[in-house]
């Protein structure tokens, strides 16, 4: 059923935002490099012609997709060669014309910004030869996209970094070499796209991408991609259309100075999206056929995304002049101001940047096009803005449209819009409550205040958020997901309200049960109720029962043990719930009793048919030393045999993980000697068997002198604790 897909789902999560956000922290390691040499070797005003030719090249990278990706991880035929093969060939055509409009229009965008400043001129020639990234990224392999689905990010996440540090090292070396002008950037960028196009064919590890045709194929496709095309086209305006109006109406040295303000005040916009593009989105996307668990899993998601992406946003708000003022010259002074005023326009872009993939995951990229057609239409308010109030008017205008842009996804989706409102108006409080006082305090000092005293303060108020978000999102992203279908059961058994076998119970303490989710999978339901600051305490510490038996379950199925998967652990908040806390497990079927299964063959197959079992008993106990687990609970009665034969070890209430269980001499020597005392249980009166036993199960887990002598004494209480209470004498004879 559901097992092991959702209940890894998180985990999925999290190692894919680890891997995406330490890429992208190193590309931005990488950019600020990049920028901040070029800035020596170069002026403003090739700058302002770099934004230029940066919109047209992005444009050409966001229109050679027309939704090719999009559709590849969001479409159930994507695992098709013949599907693979007809988007590979559609992915080329389209690059080649794409890179033909670059010669169309290369003339008249050069006439266009050449009336404010001729250097601009030299887009006539720059743009066909920019152009030509377009065309190589429509050979780029398909998996460039099936390997953002199966959500191996490592590689997705190798194959956007290493074109950039090509793109760096060509530039660079061109800017030296041969022309400290915008040719070392068409240089580096066409490096860039040789470099992924190859990177991507050798990640390839399926059947290589050829030319093909599938009509069926080619009309999926189509119907999917015929809104992502025309929204990609509208989106890839909203997001640079403000570069081409503002080329019209500044110089290239204050166009300059705008675009790379705006390129590190993107920062948080660009985590955002990259986290919402290649780690939530294909999430989403398994759950495209239940729109609510959909949307529980994007609200959950998107908290942690806000986090991270207001924290930046206001770090950067407050320390973008000290950033400026210290790492570049005079010439980029006006860059940090501007930063601040680009602060709030990349936060309200934030907002709509987290949900924007919902439609797409629901299979609606209609509602997308419509939400970046409203972004785009939004620069009329830009427009506007510049007239009253200059640049800052502009960017309030961006602002504006975004606003709009988000209304518009938000009315789109099924679910939950309440909740995405209420969510974005208390994010955008938290972040202007601390960030507007903290700009308007330092900008204020800056003329009171030595540079260096400043920049300290800047700092110190800027690294606050981010410290805070980093441990917030760290605590958020290391929770178990909460699936609500599986809530809704354990709330139910705990109330009574589902129908449910009893399998052991503890009045008001212990409840173990067998039940069906609803889809009808059978289920193992463990509740506990553990009230009072203790129990609190220990749930918060982690220290409880049901949780150290979920990671038991979790680390020892991982180490290869026929384990029932925990499905779940939760905590139950809901006051009709009766306990405080579930675990629920995969069943395992109608299972038998270990102790009564060796009596059975011993009494029909003599000692001899003991071994297999002993030898499964004592492989389960070296798996659980060996992954770090110690249990002094560890007794025979905790084993069962399955319906298919195997025996396997259940109930970890009293297991506990330490460094290393042979250094835990007395816990350790309690374990084995639980475990040779209750073997010892089911022989009797004839034990004869238990001295071959326990010296294959030392053997088996090196244990030291010390361990074996702690584990004699204890099957000398257990036996002698038997001949007090039930009047039976068991004499045993140990190998050590």
């Amino acid at each position: 059923m559901m097992t092991t897909a959702k209940s890894n789902a998180k985990q999925t999560a999290m190692r894919g935002s680890m891997w995406t956000l330490g890429g992208y922290g190193a590309s931005q390691v990488i950019r600020l490099g990049s920028n901040l040499i070029l800035a020596r070797l170069l002026f403003p005003g090739a700058f302002g012609l770099m934004a230029l030719v940066n919109v047209f090249m992005q444009g050409l990278e966001m229109l050679s997709d027309i939704g090719i990706g999009p559709s590849i991880i969001q479409n159930k035929r994507s695992h098709e060669r013949a599907f693979l093969n007809t988007a590979w060939t559609i992915q080329i055509l389209r690059g080649a014309m794409l890179w033909g409009i670059s010669l169309i229009l290369a003339k008249p965008a050069a006439h266009f910004f050449g009336a404010q400043d001729p250097k601009a001129l030299e887009l006539s020639i720059i743009l066909p030869i920019s152009g030509i990234t377009a065309l190589i990224a429509g050979f780029n392999s398909t998996s460039v996209f099936t390997l953002n689905k199966k959500m191996e990010m490592r590689r997705v996440t190798m194959l956007q970094l290493v074109p950039q540090v090509v793109s760096l090292f060509v530039s660079i070396g061109w800017a030296l070499t041969v022309s400290r002008s915008v040719w070392a950037i068409v240089a580096g960028g066409l490096a860039a796209s040789l470099g992924k196009c190859a990177m991507s064919h050798a990640m390839n590890t399926g059947e290589r991408d050829r030319f093909g045709w599938d009509r069926s194929a080619a009309r999926e496709l189509e119907n999917f991609g015929r809104w992502v095309f025309v929204s990609t086209i509208v989106s890839f305006l909203s997001q640079n259309l403000d570069r081409v109006v503002l080329g019209r109406l500044l110089s290239l040295d204050e166009l300059g100075l705008y675009a790379i303000g705006m390129v590190f005040a993107r920062v948080a916009t660009n985590i955002s999206t990259r986290l919402t593009n290649t780690v939530v989105f294909p999430i989403l996307a398994k759950y495209q056929d239940k729109p609510e668990r959909l949307m529980t899993f994007a609200l959950r998601a998107r908290t942690a995304v806000l986090w991270a992406g207001g924290a930046v946003c206001s770090g950067f708000a407050i320390f973008a002049p000290a950033f400026f003022g210290l790492l570049y010259d005079k010439r980029y002074a006006g860059a940090g101001h501007i930063s601040q005023w680009l602060a709030l326009y990349i936060w309200t872009w934030i907002l709509t940047a987290t949900i924007d993939r919902i439609p797409l995951a629901l299979g609606k990229p209609r509602a997308l096009f419509i939400a970046n057609l409203a972004g785009a239409a939004g620069m009329l308010l830009a427009y506007g803005g510049y007239k009253i109030a200059a640049l800052p008017g502009f960017i309030c205008g961006l602002a504006l449209s975004s606003l709009a842009a988000h209304a518009c996804v938000v009315s789109a989706v099924p679910h939950q819009r309440a909740g995405m409102v209420r969510q974005a108006i208390l994010a955008s409080l938290a972040v202007a409550a601390y960030t507007l006082p903290a700009v308007l305090l330092t900008n204020a000092l800056d003329a009171a205040w030595t540079p260096v005293h400043v920049a300290i303060l800047r700092a110190a108020l800027a690294a606050l958020p981010v410290l805070t978000a980093v441990v917030v999102v760290r605590v958020m992203m290391s929770r178990r997901s909460e699936d609500p279908d599986m809530m809704a059961l354990a709330v139910g058994v705990s109330c009574g309200k589902i129908p449910y076998d009893v399998l052991k119970e503890r009045k008001g303490d212990v409840l173990i049960s067998r039940a069906r989710t609803a889809d009808g999978a059978s289920v193992i339901v463990k509740l506990w109720n553990r009230p009072g600051l203790w129990g609190t305490f220990r749930r918060v510490s982690k220290t409880n029962t049901g949780w150290r038996e979920y990671e038991t379950l979790r680390l020892l199925r991982d180490a290869g043990l026929g384990l029932p998967a925990p499905l779940a652990y939760m905590r139950l908040r809901d006051p009709a719930a009766r306990h405080t806390e579930s675990l629920i497990e995969e069943d395992l079927g109608l299972c038998s009793d270990v102790t009564e299964y060796l009596k059975m063959l011993r009494a029909n197959k003599g000692d001899a048919a003991l071994r297999p079992v002993e030898d499964e008993v004592i492989s389960a106990t070296r798996a659980m030393v060996e992954a770090g687990f110690i249990d002094t609970d560890h007794r025979l009665p905790n084993f069962v045999v399955r319906p298919d034969g195997r025996v396997v070890r259940l109930d970890f209430e009293m297991a506990r993980r330490v460094k290393d269980p042979r250094g835990e001499t007395k816990d350790f020597g309690v374990m084995l000697g639980t475990l040779l005392g209750s073997y010892a249980f089911m022989l009797q009166p004839a034990v004869g068997p238990l001295t071959d036993f326990a010296k294959r199960l030392a053997e088996s887990v090196t244990a030291s002198p010390a361990v074996l002598a702690v584990a004699k004494q204890r099957v000398e209480e257990m036996l002698e604790r038997q001949r007090r209470e039930a009047s039976i004498d068991t004499k045993v004879e140990m190998p050590w």
